[in-house]
């Protein structure tokens, strides 16, 4: 059977978990990096099975997924895709995120089979421990070769939401039109930019440019935070995002599985949602423990 990945990912975590179920399906995936300018798109008729991928935004699927999948092929024919989401806190708030898109799809001819959600380093809010974000990434891979396990088996379990469920959701929506105003505010601390174009290379959106020797943030921000995760010299301010805020510097979470030094925690003791942290991973054991069915 012939996959293809479509996803959306700023600071790569859900690029990891894409690389992840490509690596597990095998030679006959493909994956495709949602950015811009939306060209290029792999025709979907073209695969028997398609995923998409999306770091939730505010309890949301950030408005540049669904901006380009407005422009997605329709389908020839019925087809199944299934929904691989990350996220940085294992909250309920985050379950209804996929509706508005599942609706979209639904209208091309598209059904979803399956949803998965994988809980992955905060690139934003508070920076996890190394022991943390390794935990993380193990549990991502093990979970993604048992989701496909379904898949393959062609097991269908749809998300379904009730006519009321997920309205708590839409006032986050908020973030939609503030992005592209905070984008704007971008600022660079020339003291600290040694004028690498890390920033530049990084985004998704191609939003960052330099001219005159100078970076400019222009109006495609996606608030994925790519740029100042990355900046080697933490020289980039995020507009109205500051202080603890801001994380900068990669997990560099294929580092962290190899290393034994690096120990793995039996509960959670980050700054939030601890026992969340700790359900989510006993989830992931029960789920691993009972096997497909």
């Amino acid at each position: 059977m012939k996959l293809c990945l479509y996803y959306f990912s700023g600071t790569l975590n859900t690029e990891h978990v894409a690389k992840a179920l490509q690596k597990e399906w095998g030679e006959e995936a493909r994956l495709f990096r949602i950015g811009w300018p939306f060209a290029g798109i792999p025709d979907p008729n073209d695969y028997d099975m398609i995923g998409i991928g999306y770091p939730i935004h505010a309890f949301n699927t950030p408005k540049v997924v669904l901006d380009f999948f407005r422009q997605f092929p329709r389908a020839k024919k019925p087809k199944d895709y299934f929904i691989f989401k990350t996220s940085g806190e294992p909250l309920h708030f985050n379950d209804c995120s996929s509706r508005k898109l599942i609706y979209r799809l639904k209208k091309k001819g598209y059904s979803c089979v399956q949803e998965f959600d994988y809980i992955m380093p905060y690139n934003m809010v508070f920076r996890h421990s190394d022991g943390m974000a390794k935990k993380m990434w193990v549990y991502a891979e093990k979970i993604s070769a048992f989701n496909l396990a379904k898949v393959k088996q062609g097991i269908v379990e749809r998300p379904r939401f009730r006519p009321l469920q997920g309205w708590y959701i839409v006032p986050f929506r908020i973030e939609w039109p503030f992005i592209k105003t905070n984008g704007r505010h971008f600022r660079i601390d020339d003291q600290k930019c040694i004028h690498c174009g890390t920033c530049i290379k990084v985004c998704p959106m191609a939003n960052v440019t330099m001219d005159g020797g100078k970076i400019h943030f222009g109006g495609r921000c996606t608030l994925c935070m790519a740029c100042s995760f990355s900046c080697p010299e933490n020289a980039i301010k995020p507009g109205m995002f500051f202080g603890a805020w801001i994380i900068n510097g990669s997990y560099q979470l294929e580092r962290l599985e190899k290393d034994p030094q690096v120990i793995m925690p039996k509960a959670s003791h980050e700054p939030h949602f601890n026992k969340a942290y700790d359900h989510y991973f006993a989830d992931c054991d029960a789920l691993l423990a009972r096997g497909v069915k």
